[in-house]
C-alpha cells in the first residue's frame, strides 16, 4: 500500500487504491469469491472481479447481511450486545454494552465541502449498506431484546 494510506499519509481524491478502501464494506459482505487482485502486487487491495457487475456485488453483500443472526453498526454498537446474547448464549446477562477504551478525546478534524460531496459520490453503495445495515440492526435488537424478556421471565 502507498505511504499516503497510511496514517500521516496524504491521499489524493484521484488515488485507486482510495477508492477501492472506500468500497470495503460492500465487497467483505458479499464474499470472498466477489474480489481478486489486480496485479501481482500484494500490496494492492483486492476489487470486485471484473466477471461481477458492481450492482450483482452490491446485492450478493445486502443478501448476505440479510441472513445474518447479529448485524450492528459502528455507531450503535451496544445494541449488538442483546443479539449476541440471544444468538451466542455465553455473552453475560449482566453485560449491558461494549467496554468504552481507547477512544480519542479532543476535537474531530473536519470534511471539506468539496470533500464530503466526492465521498457521498463515491460511496452510495456503502452508505446505503450502512443505512440498510443501521435499521437492520434495530430490529434485530429489538427481536433479541423480546426473547431475552421472554427467557428471563421463564428463570
Amino acid at each position: 500500500m502507498r505511504r499516503g494510506l497510511l496514517p500521516g499519509g496524504n491521499a489524493s481524491h484521484s488515488d485507486r487504491t482510495f477508492h477501492r478502501v472506500l468500497q470495503s464494506q460492500v465487497q467483505f459482505m458479499c464474499g470472498y469469491d466477489c474480489v481478486f487482485m489486480l496485479t501481482g502486487d500484494a500490496n494492492e487491495l483486492a476489487v470486485p472481479s471484473r466477471s461481477t457487475s458492481a450492482r450483482a456485488v452490491f446485492d450478493r453483500a445486502l443478501a448476505n447481511l440479510k441472513k445474518a443472526d447479529a448485524v450492528g453498526v459502528l455507531k450503535k454498537l451496544d445494541d449488538l450486545v442483546p443479539q449476541l446474547q440471544h444468538h451466542l448464549g455465553f455473552v453475560p446477562a449482566d453485560v449491558q454494552k461494549f467496554p468504552f477504551e481507547n477512544s480519542k478525546k479532543g476535537k474531530r478534524s473536519r470534511l471539506s465541502n468539496e470533500s464530503r460531496a466526492l465521498l457521498e459520490e463515491w460511496l452510495r453503495d456503502e452508505i446505503y449498506m450502512y443505512n440498510y445495515a443501521s435499521k437492520l440492526s434495530d430490529a434485530k435488537t429489538q427481536h433479541a431484546k423480546d426473547c431475552l424478556k421472554q427467557v428471563r421471565k421463564g428463570r
